[in-house]
């Protein structure tokens, strides 16, 4: 047994899941969490500093706007089946988001997706009051050490700077929609996520 490590934002789901939760503290507010989630994920910025002050934006949010929003999310184009088909590989997929566990397990069910690794939340009073942020190579090794997996043995699909250090442990790595920072050293695909069946598939020939 190996997993594929799959991104959520902009690789399971269309648009960025705490970007877009920012609309609803309004215009300005929105604009400027995008702009910082855009550089933080082209490697301008540090990406677990801003990702935290994005993160405490969502304590203005009540539970129930997150979770409409979580439910009403559109996924990627062709994730449905991509994932299938990993799985007919043999391969156990798993989201690994920065993103929410509030978000990340309701993609999981859309998904039929056992595992998520999310940055955890804390909630009273029908609000977030707390995080738990962690480095997705972290979590990934943490993961694999209790399913006695190597990384080396896995697969991990990303786009931005934030899974860099993660790309770089896998034994294979698919930059999918990439930003130009990790197009600059992965293999990249386009579109649908059926576009990294193909590579997947080669690599585990071997």
């Amino acid at each position: 047994m190996s997993f594929v490590f799959l991104d959520m934002d902009s690789v399971l789901i269309k648009g960025e899941s705490l970007v877009e939760l920012s609309r609803l503290l309004g215009e300005e507010v929105y604009n400027e969490v995008r702009e910082v989630a855009n550089e933080a994920l082209n490697g301008k910025l540090d990406f677990l500093s801003s990702l935290r002050s994005r993160l405490n934006l969502l304590k203005k949010l009540d539970l129930e706007s997150i979770l409409d929003y979580a439910k009403s999310i559109e996924l990627m184009d062709g994730a449905r089946e991509a994932v299938s088909r990993v799985k007919e590989l043999g391969y156990k997929p798993v989201i690994i988001t920065h993103s929410i566990d509030l978000i990340a397990r309701e993609v999981a069910k859309k998904l039929d997706i056992d595992y998520t690794l999310s940055t955890m939340t804390r909630i009273n009073d029908n609000r977030i009051v707390d995080f738990i942020v962690k480095d997705k190579l972290d979590m990934a090794k943490e993961f694999c050490k209790v399913n006695n997996v190597r990384l080396k043995e896995c697969v991990a699909v990303g786009d931005g700077a934030n899974d860099l250090p993660l790309m770089r442990k896998v034994g294979l790595a698919i930059g999918f929609n990439a930003k130009p920072i990790v197009a600059k050293y992965f293999t990249c695909v386009k579109g649908s996520l059926l576009n990294i069946l193909p590579i997947i598939e080669e690599w585990s020939k071997y």
